[in-house]
C-alpha cells in the first residue's frame, strides 16, 4: 500500500456522500480520499493550499535567483524579468521554468564568455 500522507483518509464513496462532513471534520487538516485503498487524490483546506503554492513560488524565485547570482552579472530589471518569465513558465509547470530559466542563463553566461563567438558571419 501506498504511504499516505496525510493523518485523516476517506473513501471517494464518503466523500461523494457527504463532502461538506469530510471538509468540516477535517478541520486545517489535509485528507487523503482513497479509491479501492490507494490515495487517488489530498483535500486541502484553502488557506494551507494557498500557503503551499506562495512556498513553491518562494522556493522558485529562490533556485532561479541562485541560478543568476551564478551565472553573470544581470541588471536589477533583468533579474526581475527572469524571474517574472519563470513565474508565468510555472503556471503550468514548475519543473519547466526552473529549467528554460537555467538554459536561458546558460546561454547569457556563454554571450558574457564570448560575445563575438556568438555573432552572424
Amino acid at each position: 500500500m501506498e504511504k499516505l500522507l496525510a493523518s485523516r483518509s476517506v473513501s471517494v464513496t464518503e466523500l461523494k456522500r457527504s463532502p461538506s462532513a469530510v471538509l468540516d471534520q477535517a478541520g486545517s487538516e489535509p485528507v487523503a480520499i482513497l479509491n479501492h485503498n490507494l490515495p487517488a487524490a489530498y483535500l486541502l483546506p484553502h488557506h494551507v493550499y494557498e500557503a503551499m503554492l506562495e512556498r513553491l513560488k518562494a522556493d522558485l524565485c529562490f533556485s532561479i535567483q541562485e541560478g543568476i547570482e551564478r551565472a553573470a552579472t544581470f541588471s536589477p530589471k533583468s533579474r526581475q524579468d527572469l524571474i517574472d518569465i519563470g513565474d508565468y513558465i510555472a503556471k503550468h509547470s514548475r519543473e519547466n521554468a526552473l529549467r528554460f530559466v537555467e538554459q536561458l542563463i546558460s546561454q547569457c553566461r556563454r554571450i558574457g564568455l564570448a560575445p563575438r563567438s556568438l555573432s552572424r558571419p
